[in-house]
């Protein structure tokens, strides 16, 4: 019996390893029925796994997912400074592997890398601009994640706060003890009538 060995805190490794390792079998049992010769068939269907699992790992291994794999939020702060600004929105939102889009934001908050998620929101939310263009990800975070607020309520509640916080600009000037404030809550407000 092989041991198989996942990353700590991964249960969507350990469910792709398990899955993998009943997939060789039974490819290798259907090469051996269809008269395949056994050894012949067992490495077609190995090499024929191993490409594709190589394929899926290296598709979908950026710096971005191993750190929200591993609930590091240092790793992920780097991983995001080496982004440009104009891809660093795509980079936590969507990852693409094949024709499967996952993000890695739901994913930390699904397996509870909230240190990861925080990250995420927090650099999400913070306004950053080059010479012409300002990015704010808070129109790009609600697109991708449309029901987002009820998702925190339920699965991540400690969250909510970040995620409020990150929706107000605040100037730096304060003139007559007043300092202006912008509230971004045009995501927030729903129609009950659709």
């Amino acid at each position: 019996m092989i041991r198989q060995q996942t990353a700590p805190g991964s249960p969507i490794l350990a469910v792709l390893v398990t899955v993998s390792w009943a997939l060789v079998s039974f490819l290798g049992w259907m090469g051996r029925e269809a008269g395949g010769g056994g050894v012949g068939a067992d490495s077609r269907t190995m090499s024929l796994f191993a490409q594709i699992m190589t394929r899926v790992s290296l598709e979908g291994s950026t710096l971005v997912m191993k750190a929200v794999s591993q609930n590091d939020a240092v790793s992920l702060r780097s991983a995001l400074a080496t982004a440009p600004r104009k891809r660093r929105m795509q980079d936590v939102l969507s990852v693409t592997v094949g024709s499967q889009s996952i993000s890695p934001l739901d994913w930390s908050i699904d397996t509870g890398h909230l240190d990861c998620a925080t990250t995420i929101i927090q650099d999400l939310l913070t306004i950053r601009g080059d010479r012409q263009v300002y990015y704010y990800g808070c129109d790009a975070l609600f697109e991708r994640h449309p029901d987002f607020i009820s998702k925190l309520s339920v699965n991540a509640p400690a969250l909510l706060f970040t995620l409020l916080d990150g929706l107000i600009w605040r100037s730096r000037i304060v003139e007559r003890d007043l300092r202006r404030a912008i509230y971004y809550i045009k995501n927030l407000i729903q129609d009950c009538l659709m």
